[in-house]
């Protein structure tokens, strides 16, 4: 009801307004559409495609990749050799390093040409992880929700102005664990690792048998209520319509506020164990070049801008720094905290 009061003031105030955006107003040409993302790997994958015109667009417009464009790929102005690998993706075979300069150049028939450059940042590094158990009320469902705390630590650089991105990247383990006791003519299964760890000093045992079995990966989203640094909304954002989701979990933020200073980052993921085994966590810090921050903002503002994506307002077009056309070369690294069991 709170929501609703606030959207029928904010729409009342609109009353008097009057804005007019023709159609004719945008071009009717195709540009080109690249992404390319450099970082210390051996490989880096270059996305190309055409943009579609907004008279031509209709619901069912495919994206129109580009297999045969000529692309120049360059670190520190000697050119790489470029693959094609077709429905619009290229390759580049060449190891890189912190401060490489990536210059890209495109071009195709019946397109304007583009370039675009960026560099390779270093990383941060971070302390090892520490996981608390702790519990956060939720005010829109009006319970406690219990979380896994990831705490770590890392010391941001003086006179820059830097830009990172976080996430928590989960370890699930499969596995099994059982005690035999009574010289062998009884056992107990545990239900997981967490459960052998409670209980392996119960009793006097026999023996006690632990394996470890397949593990898969996964990035969990990190509620954001315990961490300044990732932006938590005011109520007056949660009342408009706004809210605070990352684009694929990767959360975002600079140091305007830390510049110089020792910080502790709280990172806060659900504690459900998915039936897991057992599971551990890391935490990558991810250094990102300017116009890769930007780009990610734009796309999370889009995201969390409800009123927007209803036509209550205008949607901020996404960042590009591709000369000529569209799209983004951002460059990143990653820093990564060592493995880390729930206990």
């Amino acid at each position: 009801m709170k929501k609703l009061f606030y959207l029928i003031l904010f729409m009342l105030a609109l009353v008097s307004c009057k804005d007019h955006i023709g159609i004719e107003t945008f071009s009717n040409k195709s540009k080109m559409v690249v992404y390319c993302f450099p970082t210390v790997s051996d490989t880096t994958y270059i996305e190309v495609s055409q943009s579609v015109p907004v008279r031509n667009y209709v619901d069912s417009v495919k994206i129109a990749y580009l297999d045969h464009a000529a692309v120049v790929y360059s670190v520190n102005g000697l050119p790489k050799n470029v693959v094609s690998l077709g429905k619009g993706y290229y390759r580049v075979i060449g190891k890189q390093k912190v401060g490489d300069k990536v210059s890209l150049q495109v071009s195709s028939d019946g397109l304007p040409s583009v370039s675009a450059s960026t560099v390779i940042p270093d990383t941060v590094a971070l302390s090892p992880v520490e996981v608390r158990k702790v519990s956060l009320y939720d005010s829109d469902y009006g319970n406690t929700e219990n979380y896994d705390q990831l705490v770590a630590t890392f010391t941001n650089e003086m006179g820059r102005h830097c830009y990172y991105a976080v996430r928590v990247r989960v370890k699930h383990y499969g596995g099994n664990a059982v005690g035999y006791f009574d010289h062998g003519e009884s056992r107990q299964l545990f239900s997981d690792y967490q459960d052998y760890e409670r209980k392996k000093n119960a009793r006097d045992w026999d023996s006690l048998k632990v394996v470890f079995t397949d593990s898969i990966y996964s990035y969990p989203r990190i509620d954001t209520k315990s961490e300044d640094l990732l932006m938590p909304m005011s109520d007056i954002d949660d009342a408009f319509g706004f809210s605070n989701d990352f684009y694929q979990n990767f959360c975002i933020f600079d140091n305007a506020s830390i510049k110089g200073k020792t910080y502790t980052m709280h990172l806060n993921v659900s504690s459900c164990d998915r039936c897991d085994f057992a599971k551990t966590y890391q935490i990558e810090l991810i250094r990102l070049t300017p116009e890769y921050y930007h780009f990610l903002q734009s796309l999370n503002e889009i995201k969390n801008n409800e009123m927007a994506r209803n036509g209550l307002s205008q949607i901020r077009p996404t960042i590009s720094n591709v000369f000529g056309g569209l799209g983004v070369a951002g460059g990143w690294n990653t820093a990564r905290t060592n493995w880390t069991k729930k206990e």
